[in-house]
């Protein structure tokens, strides 16, 4: 099997005289996108649902945009956050990259309405470490998904890093203000998008990677609890231990900043420092040894503090030779960074709910998109559903090898985008024979492009390790 990580949510005015219904929206569409089969799309830019968090309202709790009174036409990209845009020179990084139109002013979002939907809506937050990506990042383009879903996808902005998530001792920043603006993102879908044919009560938010975390956060929030039905976890849940810190450890890294800035502590003083940020080409090869593997051990185990017992466990269980070490390495990391969460959240869940059912899956199917396709031997990599999932092999056909191995990879991405849709609409995949994860059966499903029944195969040998290599951490990243 491939080394891979998990990757896994009308005001009417009646007329007397002449007896007609007339829609009206505050937002009109910038553009009307028509797929063959599909119907036609609606595409909203740029939406605001809160004010600029600037001045003032700098590190401060998001503040409710106005609804305007008169009507706007959405036709430009949501801005996006303030964040250090990498510029690798590597294709398969860089088309990550959101659009270089940075702004404070980016509480936005992005939405797609298919003429033909379920009333569903499904909102995405990206992933990237908190702190880069964005809304209008090209691979979340929406269009092809709300075709193909049936739903109404938006994809919603949060500021990122310290102006996102910083937080500040004796000061009133109190950190994960992020978070807070998803969650205002989120009322003001509950508050208007029936205005747009969507239905209140079925929201599903997904996130990738730390937007991943963060859709889990939600589910610990009083103040979201009431704004969304569902969610969809991909490549990343809070019980990984890269997903959250401390408010101490917070608090040290957000003060070496305001220093470097040249910064007082209090928030004044805070708003009023400006960043400028420089990059450096990243130079060297990198390859793995025996050696290089046991340095990569022992610098996750001085970073965590764990002894020399763990780092000894590690070294057999993913035994490597100078041959093998590069999949050691994958196994270790997979397992580490983003396996053994999710299958604790798996479980966790499982065990307090057994009315809301969840269902798991592995991605088990390799991108072949030129240029931002890896090595065979990277199998199928982290983040891999995005492509399938916002339908890249229609958007950019042209990417792929050739005709038939096209035809392939639409077939993959289309499935994956039904199956989004039946669960963002029903609440369970369109697949009778796929079973609900439980505690006894953990069942997993491999998703690939074959889909048949022999592939539902759960493959839990490598979560039998979770327990002496994850659970050590657990105190360090409540």
């Amino acid at each position: 099997m491939n080394n891979y990580s998990i990757k896994y949510s009308i005001i009417l005015f009646i007329i007397t005289q002449f007896i007609v219904n007339i829609i009206y929206c505050k937002y009109i569409p910038g553009k009307t996108l028509n797929f063959t089969q599909k119907g036609k799309v609606d595409e909203y830019l740029g939406i605001p649902y809160a004010k600029p968090p600037v001045g003032s309202l700098r590190f401060m709790p998001p503040v409710k945009a106005d609804y305007p009174n008169t009507t706007v036409n959405a036709s430009n990209l949501a801005k996006s956050c303030p964040q250090y845009l990498f510029n690798t020179s590597v294709y398969a990084l860089d088309y990550w990259n959101p659009p270089n139109d940075f702004s404070e002013d980016c509480l936005q979002f992005n939405m797609w309405v298919p003429e033909n939907k379920t009333g569903a809506v499904f909102v995405m937050f990206c992933g990237a470490s908190y702190y880069r990506l964005g809304a209008s990042s090209d691979v979340y383009n929406g269009s092809v998904l709300a075709a193909y879903s049936r739903a109404i996808i938006i994809t919603l902005n949060f500021r990122l890093g310290a102006l996102g998530f910083g937080r500040f001792k004796g000061t009133n920043v109190t950190g994960n203000m992020g978070l807070l603006d998803q969650q205002l993102g989120l009322q003001w879908i509950k508050d208007h998008i029936s205005d747009y044919g969507g239905d209140p009560k079925k929201v599903t938010i997904m996130g990738e990677q730390t937007g991943a975390s963060s859709v889990e956060a939600h589910l610990y929030s009083e103040g979201s609890k009431e704004l969304f039905k569902r969610i969809a976890v991909s490549s990343g849940t809070l019980e990984n231990p890269w997903a959250s810190r401390t408010n101490e450890y917070v608090e040290k890294k957000s003060s070496k900043l305001s220093e470097l800035l040249g910064c007082g502590n209090g928030s004044d003083e805070l708003n009023a420092c400006k960043l400028n940020l420089t990059s450096e080409p990243i130079t060297g090869d990198c390859k793995l040894t025996k050696e290089n593997f046991t340095y990569v051990v022992d610098k996750v185990a001085k970073l965590y503090g764990k002894d020399e017992k763990w780092k000894e466990n590690v070294s057999q269980t993913y035994s490597v030779t100078d041959n093998n070490a590069t999949v050691g390495a994958q196994s270790f990391l997979s397992s580490f960074l983003f396996d053994c969460g999710l299958i604790q959240f798996a479980d966790k869940h499982a065990k307090v709910s057994s009315k809301n059912k969840s269902y798991v899956y592995i991605l088990d199917h390799r991108s072949i998109e030129r240029r931002t396709s890896w090595p065979k031997s990277f199998g199928t990599i982290h983040a891999g559903i995005v492509e399938y999932l916002f339908g890249r092999p229609f958007r950019y056909p042209d990417h792929y090898y050739d005709h038939n191995k096209t035809l392939i990879e639409q077939v993959m991405s289309r499935k994956v985008m039904e199956l989004y849709g039946h669960f963002v609409a029903k609440g369970t995949p369109d697949k009778e024979d796929w079973k609900p994860y439980d505690i006894e059966d953990k069942f997993v499903l491999n998703l690939n492009n074959s889909y048949r029944r022999e592939n539902y195969k759960p493959d839990m040998s490598r979560f039998e390790r979770c327990e002496w290599l994850v659970k050590p951490f657990e105190n360090e990243i409540q």
